[in-house]
C-alpha cells in the first residue's frame, strides 16, 4: 500500500493509454530539451521556462529517472524504448562521436517521470572530472538511477562511479537539497533522510551468463568494493540482466517491468513538483561550481565539493563545502587535528587573556602603545615611560612591558596571556583575530601625525620659518621673504615649494641646493668649512671675509641646537616607528627605492608604506586612500597605485 502522496499511482502503467490529468498536456510529438550543458551551465533561466519547453505546468508532480553509463553503450536508445515506445525522443547516432553532450530532459506523461539523458562516461572531453561532477549533481536530484552497461562482465568502473555517487550524496548533496526545498512545499514532500535512491543496473551480455544471484549478488559486489563503513545512499540496488544474441534487437521488457514497479513503489521518495526539482538542481549547481583539476583519479575526491582554500603556513585545507563564505556564511575551518606552525612573515601567533581563558572565554589581546582610554599624545608619553600594553576587552590593561624599574617578565612567563598559533588562509592575508594587533601601534602614530599635521597646516608655517631665520641671520644675508628664485640658475622657489632656500655664507645671496653645494673657509665662521655658492668658491680657494665674527654666532648656535634636537627626535621617532611597524610592512632599512616607480629615496623623497601590501612607496605613487579591513584598517588609509587598481 502506497503513502498518501502516492495515492492513485499504483494503477498507472507505462503503456497505459487512459487520459492523463489536466496538469500534463497531451503532446504526441514529445521532444527532449537541453537542461544543462557540458560546462555545467543551466540552459533554462527559470522553472517556468523549463516547463514551457516540456509542455507542462510548474506544479506537475513527477519522479526523476536519470541514466548513466559509458559512451557507446546505448543509453539514449534504452530510454527511448523504456519510456517512449521506441520513438527517437533522445538523439541516437551510428557515428563514432558521442551523440549526447550535456544533460537532456524529456517528460513521460504516462509514467509521470522526468527522464534525464546524460553524457557518457569515458567519452571525449577536455575535463573528465568536471563531467563527473556534473553527472553526480544530476544523480543527486534523481529518484531512480539507471546504469546501462553492455559487456560480458560487470566492470570495476561502474562500482567506482556508484560508490562516488553514494559518498557525494550523503556527505555533500543531501543537506543542500533539503535547504533548496521551499518552505511552502516542505510539508508535502517526504524527508530526504527517510528514503534513499533506487539504482537499477541494466546489464546486457552476448557470450556470458547474467548474475545468477540477481539483486543480492549485485549488492554484495558493491559493498565489497565500497567498504568505507559510511552509510549508503541507495535504498535498493536492482539488477536487470539479459543475454542477447549478436545482431538481434535488445529485449527491453524486463527493464520496463522493473522501472514500472520502482516508479510506483513507496520505497522511494514521493513525486515532487518540477519547480522544486529545478530549484534543487540550481542550488547544487551554484554551490558546487568553479575550476576543477583535469587530473583524473581512480576515486572522485572530496576536494571537488569542498572549499579550495588552504593555510599558507601549514597547507591545511578547509573542510567546509564550496562557497561557504557567500552570503555572510561562516569562515574557514581546518581539520580538528591540524596544528598550524608559526611563520615570522605572517606573524600568525596571537595572545589570549589567561584570566578569561580559565573562565571559558576566548579574548584576543594585542600589543598596543596605549590603552583604550588614553589619548594619542598622553598614550605616547606613557609608552615612553611604561612601555607597550596588552589590553583585554573584558579585564582592561593586563600587562605593561616596563611596569617596574627592573624584573619585568615576558607576558607569557608572567602568566597573563597564553599564545596560540592560528591558520592564515590564502584568501584572507591576515590571521583571524589578529587584525587589530597588526597595526594598533601604527594607528596611534598615524593619529598623532595627523593631529600634528592638522595644526601645522592651519598656520603659515613657511612664513613663520622665514621670519625666525631672518631674525637670526647675519646682516649681509638677503632676507628669505625677498628670495623668489635661485640667484645663479634662476629656479623659482614659488613653483618648487619643496625645494629649500640656502644662503651663501660669503656673499649672502639665496641659492638652490645644487648651486650652493660647496664648502670653503669663511672668516667669522671658525675653522670649519661652510656652505658657499659656486661663484664665491671659484673666485679663490678661500672665500673672502665679509662678515663680523659676532654677527654669525647666533646663527651657528641655532644650527647646532637644531642639529642636536633633530638627532634626538630622529632616534626617538625611529625607535617608536620600529616598534609600531606592522609585521607585514617592509623594513625601512631594506628599502632603497619605490617599489612602484623604482625611483630612489632621498631626503626629499620620503618612504611611505602601502597599508595593503606593506611595500615601501613614494608619495606620488600612493596618493589614494581606501579602507583595508583585511589588515585591520577600517578607515581610509594610504594604498599604493597597484593595490588601488586591484581593489
Amino acid at each position: 500500500m502506497s503513502s498518501g502522496l502516492d495515492t492513485g499511482m499504483d494503477s498507472l502503467s507505462l503503456n497505459d493509454t487512459r487520459p492523463v490529468e489536466k496538469d500534463i498536456a497531451e503532446h504526441p510529438a514529445i521532444e527532449s530539451t537541453l537542461l544543462i550543458n557540458c560546462d555545467e551551465e543551466l540552459q533554462c533561466s527559470s522553472a517556468d521556462e523549463l516547463c514551457q519547453r516540456l509542455n507542462c505546468r510548474p506544479d506537475t508532480p513527477v519522479k526523476v529517472v536519470s541514466i548513466f553509463g559509458k559512451t557507446g553503450d546505448g543509453k539514449s536508445h534504452t530510454l527511448n524504448h523504456a519510456f517512449f515506445d521506441g520513438r527517437p525522443v533522445f538523439a541516437t547516432s551510428a557515428r563514432p562521436e558521442s551523440c549526447t553532450v550535456g544533460v537532456w530532459a524529456a517528460l513521460d506523461s504516462q509514467s509521470r517521470a522526468l527522464v534525464l539523458d546524460t553524457e557518457g562516461l569515458q567519452g571525449e572531453t577536455s575535463n573528465e572530472n568536471q563531467r563527473t561532477r556534473l553527472l553526480l549533481k544530476i544523480l543527486a536530484i534523481s529518484d531512480i538511477i539507471l546504469y546501462r552497461i553492455k559487456a560480458d562482465r560487470l566492470q570495476n568502473d561502474m562500482f567506482l562511479f556508484l560508490g562516488d555517487a553514494s559518498r557525494s550524496y550523503t556527505e555533500h548533496f543531501k543537506d543542500e537539497l533539503v535547504k533548496a526545498i521551499p518552505k511552502e512545499d516542505s510539508g508535502n514532500i517526504a524527508p530526504l533522510s527517510r528514503f534513499g535512491l533506487k539504482a537499477i543496473v541494466f546489464h546486457e551480455t552476448h557470450h556470458t551468463e547474467t548474475l545468477a544471484g540477481g539483486d543480492q549478488d549485485l549488492r554484495d559486489r558493491f559493498e565489497r568494493l565500497n567498504s568505507t563503513g559510511k552509510s549508503c545512499a541507495y535504498a535498493k540496488l536492482i539488477y536487470v540482466g539479459i543475454r542477447s544474441s549478436p545482431g538481434q534487437p535488445t529485449n527491453f521488457e524486463p527493464l520496463r517491468k522493473r522501472l514500472h514497479r520502482a516508479l510506483h513503489s513507496n520505497e522511494i521518495r514521493s513525486p515532487r513538483p518540477i519547480r522544486v526539482i529545478y530549484g534543487m538542481l540550481r542550488a547544487l549547481n551554484e554551490k558546487f561550481s568553479g575550476q576543477i583539476s583535469d587530473l583524473r583519479r581512480s576515486v572522485f575526491p572530496d576536494e571537488y565539493f569542498t572549499c579550495g582554500s588552504r593555510c599558507v603556513c601549514c597547507q591545511a585545507k578547509c573542510t567546509l563545502s564550496m562557497n561557504h563564505g557567500s552570503a555572510g556564511g561562516r569562515g574557514h575551518l581546518a581539520p580538528p587535528d591540524s596544528n598550524c606552525r608559526y611563520t615570522a612573515e605572517r606573524d600568525n601567533k596571537v595572545f589570549l587573556c589567561e584570566t578569561c581563558y580559565l573562565r571559558g572565554q576566548r579574548n584576543d589581546v594585542a600589543y598596543q602603545l596605549s590603552g583604550r582610554g588614553e589619548s594619542g599624545l598622553f598614550g605616547l608619553a606613557k609608552y615612553a615611560w611604561s612601555g607597550y600594553v596588552l589590553e583585554c576587552p573584558t579585564c582592561g590593561v593586563i600587562y605593561r612591558s616596563r611596569q617596574h624599574w627592573y624584573g619585568n617578565e615576558d607576558p607569557e612567563r608572567a602568566k597573563v596571556v597564553r599564545s596560540e598559533v592560528r591558520h592564515v588562509w590564502d584568501d584572507a592575508d591576515v590571521v583571524p583575530g589578529a587584525e587589530g594587533s597588526l597595526n594598533a601601534a601604527q594607528r596611534l602614530l598615524d593619529g598623532v601625525n595627523f593631529a600634528v599635521s592638522s595644526v601645522s597646516a592651519a598656520l603659515p608655517t613657511q612664513v613663520i620659518t622665514d621670519y625666525i631665520s631672518d631674525s637670526i641671520a647675519p646682516s649681509n644675508w638677503v632676507p628669505n621673504s625677498q628670495i623668489e628664485k635661485c640667484h645663479r640658475c634662476g629656479m623659482s622657489f614659488l613653483e618648487e615649494p619643496d625645494m629649500d632656500k640656502h644662503h651663501c655664507r660669503s656673499c649672502g645671496q639665496g641659492f638652490c641646493h645644487r648651486c650652493s653645494n660647496y664648502r670653503a673657509h669663511v672668516s667669522g665662521y671658525g675653522s670649519d668649512k661652510v656652505r658657499v655658492c659656486e661663484t664665491c668658491y671659484s673666485s679663490s680657494g678661500s672665500a673672502p671675509a665679509s662678515v663680523v665674527a659676532n654677527d654669525t654666532k647666533l646663527r651657528q648656535y641655532t644650527e647646532l641646537l637644531t642639529s642636536a634636537c633633530g638627532s634626538v627626535y630622529s632616534s626617538t621617532a625611529g625607535a617608536i616607528k620600529g616598534f609600531a611597524r606592522p609585521s607585514y610592512w617592509q623594513r625601512d632599512e631594506d628599502i632603497s627605492q619605490c617599489s612602484y616607480c623604482e625611483k630612489p629615496f632621498h631626503s626629499k623623497r620620503s618612504i611611505h608604506h602601502c597599508r595593503r601590501c606593506g611595500m615601501g612607496v613614494c608619495d606620488p605613487c600612493s596618493p589614494k586612500r581606501q579602507p583595508v579591513p583585511a589588515r585591520g584598517w577600517d578607515t581610509e588609509v594610504r594604498v599604493c597605485n597597484k593595490c588601488y587598481q586591484k581593489a
